[in-house]
């Protein structure tokens, strides 16, 4: 989302932004169909780590499909208030929500809020694109060559299940083997997991869920559990759990007024997380906001976690009926590119170490001649200087190379490596494993649910 790349289909090039807008009025036109009139509510979702600009070309995907009275919330958001509101949760309590897709992991602590409110997001969401089921099933085909992506696939999820699997051409692999081969993927992607816990800055947790289709691996669940202390629960319909917790939101007329108001954590740029157009008279047919909040989550987790950039194939052909990019009544030639922000730059002399991708900044002796501050930093590369508070809250007491570390917020040393939120950007900001000098995060501690 966002990339300057474009997606070629059939030789013609289409930006994301383009291909979602199709999708989301072929879904609102599949659901007319289904009941009868045109839906006056949507509810439609996108990964909690992406930063303002995705948000924004996100926000662009909705004028371009012409929905009105639609509401975007986060993945994370919706599958955990759809778990707090099964476990009758009071206010304040905090659980970790760990998304295992496809193609990217994401972490981040929500809190719960009271009567049924979106929970809020505690702390900076974490997310990766070098891990996920994707990076599983690449592996995987390296120690079974020739294997189709369907055998893999297949074969992942059945251990999952079972101790041994066997493919078409009687080849067997088991469990353990699997386990083997992944555990330094399952490594990377639960530092995802200890980053997002450490920058929230909460002691207690009451329950980390995992959600996703790699959310089964038995590996996975063994080292979450081995690092946290709190309950670890794989959600119920893993796969689909976002579409149902979005279904769930826009079938509850009583968190309306709170949708259309609330505001993202200030940790996500200033920017809103839950975003609405002018408000509309609610549906009184709640089946139908049901099926169209399931649908439309569905489809467009499929299209904006994977899409297949480049590669001449369509992306919703994966997800869904191709055949509806094309009856939807949008134009993608007449849509443009947008443009992706300004490539960073990296610093080769430093070794990179197997974590899976972050945003840091390695400070300097000086700054256009001047001592550098966090305000500063955090004004140079995020635009508002207010936000050091998130950068503070990435780097709090984390060990640095010289042995020292960050507890005040006037006090930075050169070299130190600090952590930056994912929508940094400008001179001196790197994307990549943070350095390998860079000390692993320590096992969060939290409390039993009550």
């Amino acid at each position: 989302m966002g990339e300057p790349s474009p997606i070629l289909i059939d030789s013609a090039p289409y930006s994301v932004e383009t291909l979602l807008a199709a999708v989301l009025v072929a879904c609102l036109d599949d659901a007319e169909q289904l009941v009868g009139e045109r839906p006056e509510r949507v509810v439609v979702t996108c990964p909690v780590s992406w930063g303002a600009f995705r948000r924004e070309r996100f926000d662009d995907v909705l004028v371009l499909a012409g929905v009105g009275g639609c509401v975007v919330v986060s993945d994370a958001q919706a599958v955990a208030r759809r778990w707090f509101s099964a476990q009758g949760t009071v206010a304040g309590r905090h659980i970790a929500i760990f998304d295992v897709g496809g193609g990217a992991v994401e972490a981040v602590v929500l809190r719960s809020g009271v009567h049924g409110a979106v929970p809020e997001i505690v702390g900076v969401p974490v997310g990766s694109d070098r891990v996920g089921g994707d990076a599983f099933d690449k592996v995987l085909g390296q120690h079974l060559s020739g294997s189709t992506p369907e055998q893999l696939r297949a074969v992942k999820h059945e251990l999952s299940r079972v101790q041994q699997s066997t493919l078409p051409d009687g080849r067997q692999i088991s469990r353990g083997e699997f386990e083997e081969l992944v555990r330094p993927l399952v490594r990377s992607s639960v530092q995802v997991l200890t980053e997002a816990i450490r920058s929230a800055g909460i002691e207690q947790l009451d329950a980390v869920l995992l959600v996703g289709g790699s959310a089964r691996i038995p590996l996975l669940l063994t080292a979450i559990e081995d690092t946290v202390e709190c309950p670890v629960e794989v959600v119920d319909q893993p796969d689909t759990a976002v579409a149902l917790g979005a279904a769930d939101l826009a079938a509850d007329p009583a968190v309306t007024g709170s949708i259309a108001t609330a505001s993202m954590s200030a940790t996500l740029s200033g920017s809103s997380a839950l975003s609405s157009s002018p408000a509309t008279r609610w549906s009184s047919r709640a089946v139908l906001l049901t099926v169209l909040g399931a649908l439309v989550a569905v489809v467009l987790l499929v299209i904006v976690l994977g899409p297949g950039r480049g590669s001449g194939r369509s992306p919703i052909a994966e997800g869904s009926n191709s055949s509806h990019a094309t009856t939807s009544g949008t134009n993608p030639s007449n849509t443009p590119s947008h443009s992706s922000a300004a490539p960073s730059t990296s610093d080769d002399s430093i070794p990179q170490g197997p974590g899976p991708v972050s945003t840091y900044y390695i400070v300097r002796d000086a700054y256009q001649g001047q001592q550098e501050f966090l305000f500063e930093i955090a004004d140079r590369f995020l635009g508002d200087g207010d936000r050091l508070g998130e950068i503070f809250a990435l780097n709090k007491g984390r060990l640095q190379p010289d042995g020292a570390a960050l507890t005040d917020v006037n006090d930075i040393e050169s070299g130190w490596i600090l952590v930056l939120p994912a929508d940094a950007k400008g001179a001196g900001v790197q994307h990549g494993p943070l350095p390998c000098c860079f000390p692993t995060p320590v096992p969060v501690s939290a409390s039993p649910a009550s």
